[in-house]
């Protein structure tokens, strides 16, 4: 089979599906470091400081994604949007950017608390006022619920299963992981939209991380330095 991409495939509708996460998204992993870096130190400042910080980040890994076009703090009659994402037109086919639809939204939680279902419920109404399909939520910390059908993760759950629209949180610990192992973020989006399609449901998996993160120490994968880094932000995130 021939190799295929985004250039030689913009006449050829048959083959477009094979095109890769990879040319979608480019992804630069030192330029991520430096935001995720910015958005820890940011924890010893200012309420305001710590939410743009991670609005910066939240702006800046989307903007990787070549058909997304992304406004920051986008202002309604009735909401304001902390990342607000139109999916422009785009050489090439795949079907997980074309259900997403036209627009959809992010809200940034850089605060010392799990996502609670009030923030949950915040996303979900304006998905419905807006008309949209998904909404992203990047947080410090996970789902409360999480590992049970209860609370925000039965709402989110709920929300899927009646509605087929989509709330996806994405936690700090989760981004450093993105960074650390040198994760496309396209990809990484699409693994978790299939497990809310699946009913895969976001579980309290700390110990679990951390070994999986101790083994690529062991084997020299990671520093010690990044091992002691992502096994607190691990803890901070599944700290419910």
């Amino acid at each position: 089979m021939s190799n295929h991409n985004l250039k030689n495939l913009l006449h050829d509708e048959l083959f477009t599906v094979l095109i890769t996460d990879d040319e979608y998204c480019l992804m630069n992993y030192e330029q991520l470091r430096q935001k995720i870096e910015d958005v820890e130190q940011s924890w010893e400042g200012t309420t305001t400081a710590k939410g743009r910080t991670l609005e910066d980040l939240t702006v800046y890994l989307l903007s990787c994604v070549k058909p997304f076009q992304v406004t920051y703090d986008e202002r309604t009659p009735m909401n304001q949007l902390d990342g607000f994402v139109e999916i422009l037109s785009y050489n090439g086919h795949n079907p997980f950017l074309q259900e997403i639809g036209q627009y959809f939204l992010a809200e940034c939680k850089n605060e010392n608390s799990p996502v609670d279902i009030n923030h949950v419920s915040k996303v979900q109404n304006i998905i419905h006022k807006h008309r949209m399909n998904v909404g992203l939520i990047f947080s410090r910390k996970h789902l409360t619920g999480a590992g049970k059908f209860e609370d925000a993760q039965a709402e989110v759950l709920s929300l899927f299963r009646g509605e087929g629209k989509r709330i996806l949180v994405i936690t700090f610990a989760e981004l450093k992981a993105i960074c650390l192992n040198k994760v496309n973020f396209l990809t990484f989006l699409r693994e978790k939209d299939k497990n809310l399609r699946l009913f895969k449901i976001e579980t309290n998996k700390l110990e679990t991380e951390i070994r999986k993160y101790g083994k690529l120490k062991k084997e020299g994968l990671i520093t010690k330095e990044e091992f002691d880094s992502i096994k607190i932000s691990l803890r901070e995130a599944y700290a419910l």
